[in-house]
C-alpha cells in the first residue's frame, strides 16, 4: 500500500510541476476486441459529438476498458469526463462517480442528459424532494450515472 501512495504523490508532484505524465501501462491492442472498439468510436461520435479523442483520452479509455485501474491526472480541459464516462456506456450497470466539486458535477449531469444519457446525482444543493426523486430513479434503475459529493 506504501508503494501505491508513493506512486499516487509522484504522479501528482509531475501533474503539478507542468510536465504531462506519460500513461505508464500500455494496453495491448489485442486485449481490445473489435467490437468494443468500435462501439467506443460509435459512443464517440453519436453520444458525444467528436470525431476524434484529445491527447491521452483513447490510452486511458483502453486501460479501463480492459478492467484496469487507473489514475489519471490530465490538465484542465484534457477531456478526464470522457475517461469515466465513454467506458461508463460501454460497460453494463451504473457508473458511480465521486467528486468534490458540485457545480462541475451538475455541469456534467446536465451535459450527460442534454446527450440523452440518464444520469443523476445526489449531493447538500438538493431539496428534499429533489433527493427523494432522485433515489427512486435510481432505485428504478432509471440512471446510467449516479455522481455524488463526499
Amino acid at each position: 500500500m506504501k508503494r501505491e501512495i508513493e506512486k499516487i504523490i509522484e504522479l501528482f508532484d509531475i501533474a503539478i510541476s507542468g510536465n504531462m505524465p506519460i500513461v505508464s501501462s500500455t494496453v495491448n491492442s489485442t486485449e481490445i476486441n473489435n467490437e468494443k472498439y468500435d462501439r467506443c468510436r460509435t459512443v464517440l461520435k453519436n453520444t458525444f459529438g467528436y470525431d476524434k479523442f484529445l491527447p491521452l483520452q483513447e490510452e486511458v479509455i483502453n486501460h479501463v476498458l480492459v478492467k484496469k485501474d487507473a489514475l489519471v491526472v490530465l490538465p484542465t480541459g484534457g477531456g478526464k469526463p470522457l475517461c469515466y464516462q465513454l467506458p461508463g456506456l460501454i460497460f453494463d450497470g451504473l457508473t458511480v462517480v465521486v467528486s468534490p466539486l458540485i457545480s462541475l458535477m451538475k455541469d456534467q449531469v446536465d451535459q450527460l442528459k442534454e446527450n440523452g444519457v440518464p444520469a443523476l446525482f445526489l449531493n447538500s444543493t438538493l431539496s428534499v424532494e429533489e433527493y427523494r426523486n432522485n433515489v427512486t430513479n435510481l432505485r428504478e434503475n432509471k440512471a446510467k450515472f449516479l455522481y455524488l459529493s463526499p
